[in-house]
């Protein structure tokens, strides 16, 4: 009888199972920080890591302006500003904040939706394909964030899967990660002096990293047993 680690191939597994190996190994650490520096001439410090799996930060960023379910003049300006600065930013006129129904909550008083909140199915305004990549950022959540000092790397897994595509839609999901990343340093005061590379882990490494890259980082003696034994039924 096979155990589950034998067919295990949940990508958001092995992504929390290898930022534990990360953060519980120096080897580790330090292997992935030569693997890195080789790839892209970006020097991250090993002892001086944070690692983050399956993140919302854009969504905590507006959750943490103020409580989302209570009404508060203060809140409502923090809000209202950090959309005036996403428009802006994306060159769109503020000035449809007051025009477009899906900026705002019903009933009263009315608050400011985050944006993967936009109901923008019945939009007409002309930058429309702006405005559903902001959406879009707000709903997603990058499988893996590692930060050192002023460095930062937003890792997108794929093993089973491909790039999330929508045809209809226009959604392509390597688009929306580097949107993530360019409104989190704009937004979010502890990443603005953060440089961000966005890169993906795969089968191949054609586009960033590959599994096998990452499996050469960890070491036996250096993990706990089960972390390897995953790794090993992985390869």
């Amino acid at each position: 009888m096979k155990t589950y680690l034998e067919f295990n191939r949940e990508e958001r597994f092995y992504c929390s199972l290898y930022s534990h190996a990360l953060l519980s190994s120096e080897l580790t650490s330090q292997k992935f920080s030569e693997l890195i520096k080789r790839k892209y001439d970006i020097f991250l410090t090993p002892d001086d890591i944070e690692v983050y799996v399956e993140v919302a930060a854009l969504r905590d960023y507006w959750n943490d302006l103020g409580n989302p379910k209570k009404y508060s003049e203060e809140t409502h300006l923090n809000r209202l500003h950090t959309i005036e600065t996403i428009l802006y930013d994306s060159d769109i006129s503020t000035k449809i904040i007051e025009t477009e129904d899906f900026f705002w909550t019903k009933g009263k008083p009315k608050k400011i939706w985050i944006p993967s909140h936009w109901n923008l199915k019945d939009s007409n305004n002309t930058d429309i394909e702006k405005l559903k990549l902001i959406k879009w950022s707000f709903n997603a959540k990058p499988d893996i964030l590692i930060k050192s000092k002023s460095m930062a790397l937003l890792i997108e897994a794929k093993f089973e899967s491909k790039e999330g595509r929508d045809g209809n839609s226009g959604y392509e999901q390597f688009k929306v990660q580097e949107k993530v990343a360019h409104l989190m340093k704009l937004l979010i005061p502890y990443f603005q002096e953060t440089h961000f590379l966005n890169t993906v882990l795969s089968v191949d490494g054609k586009d960033g990293i590959s599994w096998k890259e990452l499996f050469n980082t960890l070491n036996e003696a250096s993990i706990d047993k089960f972390t390897w034994d995953c790794f090993q039924k992985f390869r």
